[in-house]
């Protein structure tokens, strides 16, 4: 999980990097590279909701979400949460522009207002899943512990236990 949390990571670096330049004009992000992030999203989501779905049957949760918010840090709530609505906002913006001015538009503007919604819309589901990946990793480990107390008290050879003697 640790490996995945390093992954999305970078993702995101990477992408806020992509999206100062989509915004800067500082220089055009090669397609490989937009290719392979959007590839790597697709990846994440099919791991990330596998691994939502162990932990929901693992905690008898009906619903994900709740345990998932009450698990997170404010801290990182409130990060995503304004990830989320800048990506979104700046993803919407973009495409009731390119919607609007589609006719009188350079092909260079259109290119480059698409790559930053683009890019914006990358941000958005890269911290989105972090978050998520985050949140069931603390979970995660709150119900290994959890699990290994309830082991303990069921085993016979404690010492703790006096029907062990």
């Amino acid at each position: 999980m640790l490996i995945l949390l390093f992954y999305l990571f970078i993702g995101f670096v990477v992408s806020l990097l992509l999206h100062i330049c989509a915004l800067t004009k500082i220089a055009y992000h090669p397609n490989w590279l937009v290719n392979t992030l959007g590839i790597g999203i697709n990846v994440v989501v099919i791991v990330v909701f596998l691994i939502g779905g162990k932990i929901k049957r693992a905690t008898g949760e009906k619903e994900l979400i709740w345990i998932t918010l009450k698990n997170c840090p404010r801290w990182l709530k409130l990060i995503t949460g304004l990830i989320m609505l800048y990506g979104t906002v700046v993803f919407g913006l973009s495409f009731i522009w390119l919607v609007l001015h589609s006719e009188t538009m350079d092909e260079q503007v259109g290119i480059h207002i698409a790559s930053t919604a683009l890019t914006a819309l990358m941000l958005l589901f890269y911290a989105a899943f972090f978050t998520m990946l985050y949140c069931y990793r603390k979970i995660y480990k709150k119900c290994a512990r959890d699990n290994a107390s309830q082991l303990e008290e069921k085993n016979i050879f404690s010492f703790n236990n006096k029907t062990a003697l």
